[in-house]
């Protein structure tokens, strides 16, 4: 796992300090080794964290026997020991034993078909000087990023977002399109960031940099129409050699190994797994809360002493206020799941012991692991009427409205609207921080312009969704795997661990076991209405049932006690007194009337101020600093 960035000029040639200086931003994703590449108006910098090959023949960038070919590269390709075998029956010579180099040869065979053969999670730079051209990329699932910036003088990329900043041409003009998002959604999804400037690559997508211009593509789709006949039983079976082929793969390293625990179904599976491949204890790391509400380490402690882990935990506090700025900061926008805290603190505690460590992230939405997907019986029977028809799609304004209304009758057609006649729709509002009628309310009057982007947004997401998938689990589930997985779970913890360089690996978001899964009957994936069925079925052959068949908590805080608690004088500083930039966008009256019924324990607005906090405190990093 490393950290790549790169300048490419229209004319003049790269100065090499801007160039060094933007790879130092990203030596926490690297800190084995750091180097640059300078060639005219071409410069490549990468940062290293040494887990495959730790010779000097694995430092970046690197180059093909003809050097015409240069490479900047984030990830593993996990099959690249089957590809290198087929390319040197083509006599290509190389150098090193890394899938780095075996992502530059295949290049050079297939040009950008070379996609269609990795698997793994990735995004590499390219640059052909034979034809002026440079190739970016990104996974198909999502987990490892991308930003690119274009400026008057030519083209930036990197992993994060803060070595963009120190270009010089750099603009910090905020996006309110994407501020809006961010106070939808708690994240801001590709392409937008939170700078105009900037864009992300989306996942599963590659772009190409000429002479002309930049021209992005998607290369992968994951599809829910295709299905396969299969009996429970069969499926059961080849979950299991599907699931252990993609942890193997992921536990090939010359580096240190361990898993991240937290107690629920699909970490504990991972780690189940682990076990019966290795030949040694399996290292554990597991966090918890003095919250009993919040806590699942005893969960996290029942599996490893059953699976006779190398078991190490840690219990973290409301002390946040030192620490949160530093989470912030990492991720180089406003981003506002607040389960980044833990995740931060898991992998410190990890990486002092090990370098790559496996976790269960995606099995939730792989599966249909949410709360959501326990349907009732009446729920569907609707699910069995409802896929019979066409349905228009609904009016997201009107959608939205209902998602804090009052009176009996408007909560009974909220109801009926989102568990019954369009289920989707959850995946696609769920966990929203500022919805109408509040948004409307805390813009300053004339900011918002009278767009609703976040709702253009959804639409687009519905318009894909429908093409992809034709029954309502499904639809819920391919809208999960555009928006929240590649989004915010997979941002949470690419950022979170690499902050530290360590490397993490999910063998639950391997796209060929998504693509299988996907195919799979929605009777089988939610059987009697049970949610992540099979998973389930399959974790109980290797952890006790009492940790897998019980109420899920989920890897979050208790962000509104803190608030109200420990965190309360903080809360107030930010919003109310610091140069935190919240006044230049919002109105401060609702923000001090939100702000005082959280306080009073009158309502529970935690979550919209917590967005509110989050970006005060960017704010003042990016603009005061």
């Amino acid at each position: 796992m490393c950290g790549i960035c790169g300048i490419i000029n229209k004319k003049l040639p790269i100065n090499r300090g801007i160039l060094e200086e933007m790879t130092k931003t990203l030596s926490h994703r690297g800190p084995d080794n750091s180097d640059s590449f300078v060639h005219g108006r071409v410069g490549l910098g990468h940062t290293r964290l040494s887990v495959i090959d730790l010779s000097q023949n694995g430092n970046q960038p690197m180059f093909d026997f003809s050097g015409k070919l240069s490479i900047v590269f984030n990830g593993e390709i996990y099959n690249f020991q089957f590809l290198r075998k087929e390319l040197e029956k083509d006599n290509v010579r190389f150098n090193s034993n890394t899938d780095t180099e075996v992502i530059l040869y295949m290049y050079q065979k297939y040009g950008v078909d070379c996609l269609q053969h990795l698997k793994g999670m990735f995004a590499f730079a390219i640059w052909d000087e034979r034809e002026e051209k440079l190739f970016i990329a990104r996974d198909r699932m999502g987990q490892k990023p991308l930003v690119y910036a274009e400026t008057n003088e030519g083209f930036l990329f990197s992993s994060e977002i803060n070595a963009l900043l120190k270009h010089p041409s750099f603009s910090k003009e905020i996006d309110l399109e994407a501020l809006d998002l961010f106070l939808s959604l708690q994240y801001i999804p590709a392409p937008w960031t939170i700078f105009k400037s900037v864009k992300k690559l989306p996942p599963a997508h590659f772009g190409l940099l000429t002479r002309t211009g930049l021209k992005i593509h998607r290369y992968w789709t994951l599809d829910y129409r295709k299905k396969i006949k299969i009996s429970q039983e069969e499926s059961l079976e080849v979950l299991k050699e599907k699931l252990t082929k993609a942890v193997s793969s992921r536990m090939i390293s010359d580096v240190p190994l361990g898993t991240l625990l937290s107690g629920g179904v699909d970490s504990s599976l991972v780690n189940a797994l682990m076990s019966q491949l290795s030949s040694e204890k399996v290292k554990s790391f597991s966090i918890g809360f003095k919250d009993e509400e919040f806590n699942e380490l005893p969960y996290a402690r029942r599996v490893a002493e059953h699976l006779n882990n190398e078991h190490h935990e840690l219990i973290i506090t409301p002390d946040i206020i030192e620490s949160l700025p530093k989470i912030i900061r990492q991720y180089g926008e406003p981003y506002g799941d607040k389960s980044a805290i833990p995740s931060f603190a898991v992998s410190e505690m990890a990486r002092q012991n090990v370098t790559v460590a496996l976790t269960g992230d995606g099995g939730d939405e792989l599966a249909a692991g949410y709360w959501r997907y326990d349907r009732s019986r009446s729920q569907r029977l609707a699910d069995n009427f409802f896929d019979r028809i066409n349905q228009a799609p609904p009016d997201l304004s009107y959608c939205e409205k209902l998602l804090n209304v009052e009176s009996f009758w408007d909560r009974a057609r909220r109801k009926w609207i989102f568990s019954y006649k369009y289920p989707e729709l959850i995946e696609l509002f769920y966990g929203s921080f500022w919805c109408e009628p509040y948004r409307s309310a805390l813009w300053k009057q004339g900011l918002r312009r009278n767009h609703d982007i976040p709702n253009k947004w959804r639409n687009g997401i519905l318009s894909h969704t429908k093409k992809h998938a034709l029954t309502r689990i499904d639809r819920m589930l391919c809208i999960l795997n555009n928006t929240y997985l590649p989004y915010d779970n997979l941002v949470k913890m690419d950022i979170a661990s690499m902050a530290y360089g360590l490397e993490v690996r999910s063998p639950l978001v391997d796209h060929e076991l998504a693509e299988w899964y996907a195919a799979l009957p929605n009777s089988i994936k939610t059987f009697k209405g049970e949610s992540k069925y099979l998973l389930k079925k399959l974790a109980s052959q290797y952890v006790p049932p009492e940790v897998i068949y019980r109420t899920k908590k989920g890897f979050s805080v208790p962000v509104s006690k803190w608030l109200r608690g420990d965190m309360s004088y903080y809360l107030k500083s930010v919003l109310t007194d610091r140069a935190s930039g919240l006044d230049q966008y919002f109105n401060k009256k609702t923000v001090l009337r939100f702000m005082d019924e959280h306080l009073s324990g009158g309502k529970d607005h935690g979550f919209r101020l917590w967005a509110l906090l989050i970006f005060g405190i960017w704010y003042e990093q990016t603009y005061n600093n």
